[in-house]
């Protein structure tokens, strides 16, 4: 099976993306392979196919998006089948961003560490739509808006299921602004920052669901950079009243917390975080 490497997402006018890719060399026949563009906006998927299966091609031109969207990012996956067999694997993700230097990769690092091991909380992103199939109970096509407060067919953000796969991040909690609104009904409101490293990138309105059960909405991000790649994400959220639609998202907590997805820690040799 040959492999894909270098895959790599570029902007060459304001309407379109250039995806390109290399494989490793191989003595293999390359026209017993077919390649496959995938697209999601999350890193977690799902990915929809954007190509019918291509021959000995390594660019695909994304003319179906806007790039420069304000808060969306688009990931892609390259789809490799081998002929004789009907073996299939995928490579990625790739997406448009700065490449970091070592610098950046540092300070990503120890990000990653102290999040990881000694001040994060484990936590799951729920990256909202913003394109797909538009909600037929609620989304007015005319005025592009959500009609009803609690919809339970794309809670309430207009696409159909609403949010993508959850992705696992370990995030460090800040303390909790509280506030109530007065009015015919009191509205109380809790506000609190989040310190998460530069992946997965969120956006505002994803759902975050802590290991506690408590749901937040992301209000606005801040990422600090360096020479022009992300170090990492600071987030402004609002924690979901009880009764909230964001509570009626299904969310299998035993089964999430089940997941393991990194390493454990080898403590043997003493390590100094700075």
């Amino acid at each position: 099976m040959i492999r894909v490497f270098n895959i790599r997402v570029r902007t060459l006018s304001l309407r379109s993306l250039q995806v390109s890719w290399e494989v490793v060399p191989t003595p293999e026949e390359v026209l017993d392979y077919r390649f496959q563009v995938l697209r999601s906006e999350s890193t977690g998927g799902p990915y929809d196919a954007q190509t019918d299966w291509l021959v000995d091609r390594y660019l695909f031109l994304d003319d179906k998006v806007d790039p420069f969207n304000t808060h969306r990012v688009l990931y892609y996956k390259i789809r490799v089948k081998h002929l004789p067999t009907s073996e299939v694997e995928e490579f990625g993700p790739g997406y448009l961003a700065e490449e970091p230097d070592r610098i950046t990769l540092e300070v990503r690092r120890h990000w990653e560490v102290e999040t990881h091991e000694l001040t994060g909380r484990r936590g799951w992103i729920f990256p909202v739509r913003t394109f797909g199939s538009t909600c037929a109970e609620c989304y007015d096509k005319g005025t592009q808006r959500v009609t009803i407060s609690r919809c339970l067919s794309c809670f309430s953000t207009g696409f159909v299921r609403g949010y993508l796969h959850p992705i696992e991040v370990n995030l460090k909690t800040g303390p909790v602004q509280k506030a109530f609104e007065p009015g015919v009904t009191v509205q109380q409101k809790g506000a609190t920052r989040f310190l998460l490293p530069a992946q997965p990138d969120v956006k505002p309105k994803d759902l975050i669901v802590l290991a506690d059960s408590n749901r937040y909405l992301v209000a606005s991000v801040d990422a600090p950079h360096r020479l022009g790649a992300v170090l990492h994400q600071s987030i402004v959220v609002t924690e979901c009243e009880p009764g909230a639609i964001e509570y009626e998202v299904p969310v299998n907590l035993d089964q999430l917390m089940s997941a393991d997805l990194a390493a454990p820690r080898n403590y043997r040799y003493r390590t100094t975080v700075g």
